[in-house]
């Protein structure tokens, strides 16, 4: 944009030029009458002249120096237009390319928050089916305890401690499903580990009869046999009405008592092994009924 000074010397230019000519006629038409009436001399008439073409060099110097200067002004203006141009395309380029990454950041956000949705209801999801695990565990703790109780009364009944205080913890909810699920399955396999053994150990005699300690003999999970010192006094675990209201029946036979003891000094090698024949004449866990209905009683029945 021009300044205002600039357009005045712009202006003025034409005004100096015309001043000029009409001094130049007026000094030419008039010298000779000038002389006549004034007689002033030709040569101080030129003596003017030269002063006056002095002044208009001067003044035209002082015109090409301001038109130079307006100039350079006109180019140092058009390279700042060219300048700011330049400026104002980066400054674009750039609003361009933060608008792009608004654009991006607000996509990202979409997709984390829906991310964070999709993981919400999948968690929901999880504990509902962790919940129903819990359900479930709790309801096999429960029948994995009525089958404890269905043992004879060995070493073996006595471990289900372990599963009381695992149904516990998950009654209350102060174990995982997972640490709950590898315990179970670590109950399950002392019992199946019992299941295919036999033990021998000493405990306190629970018939009145037999009193201070005895010796116990178990085979898997349905043989129980109570024997004293020496063989003197024996006992046998029969489930005649059910395992929960089984009963400790005395041994008669002295051959019984005898193989009694010999299979507890067995164990625990205090005498050679031998073959020793253990009584199975009493009802144990497994009853069954014959073709009429009657329960029957057999060897291991």
């Amino acid at each position: 944009m021009k300044s205002r000074s600039t357009e005045f010397k712009y202006a003025a230019v034409p005004f100096f030029y015309a001043l000029g000519a009409l001094f130049m006629i007026l000094l030419f038409a008039a010298p000779a009458r000038c002389q006549e009436q004034s007689g002033v001399s030709i040569a101080d008439l030129q003596k003017e002249l030269g002063s006056w073409q002095d002044k208009i060099k001067d003044l035209q110097d002082k015109i090409a120096k301001e038109k130079a200067a307006a100039a350079d002004e006109v180019s140092a203006f058009r390279s700042y237009l060219q300048t700011t141009a330049g400026h104002k395309a980066d400054l674009e380029a750039q609003n361009d390319s933060i608008s792009a990454d608004i654009a991006a950041s607000k996509k990202l956000v979409d997709s984390l928050e829906q991310s964070a949705e999709n993981r919400k209801i999948t968690s929901a999801a999880t504990d509902n089916r962790v919940e129903e695990m819990r359900l479930a565990l709790l309801g096999a703790c429960g029948d994995l305890k009525d089958f404890y109780n269905s043992l004879p009364p060995s070493n073996v009944r006595a471990t289900s401690a372990t599963l009381d205080f695992l149904k516990g913890e998950l009654e209350s909810r102060t174990v995982t499903v997972s640490e709950a699920v590898e315990r179970y399955w670590q109950i399950l396999g002392t019992l199946d580990d019992a299941a295919s053994s036999m033990d021998t150990y000493v405990g306190a005699s629970p018939v009145p009869s037999m009193a201070g300690q005895a010796y116990f003999v178990r085979i898997g999970l349905v043989y129980l046999a109570l024997v004293s010192e020496e063989g003197k006094t024996a006992f046998l675990w029969s489930a005649a009405k059910g395992a929960e209201d089984g009963s400790w029946q005395p041994v008669k036979d002295l051959l019984t008592k005898a193989s009694l003891w010999d299979a507890v000094r067995i164990r625990d090698r205090k005498i050679v092994p031998k073959i020793v024949g253990l009584p199975f004449d009493h009802p144990l866990i497994v009853r069954a009924v014959d073709e009429t209905g009657k329960e029957k009683r057999g060897p291991g029945l």
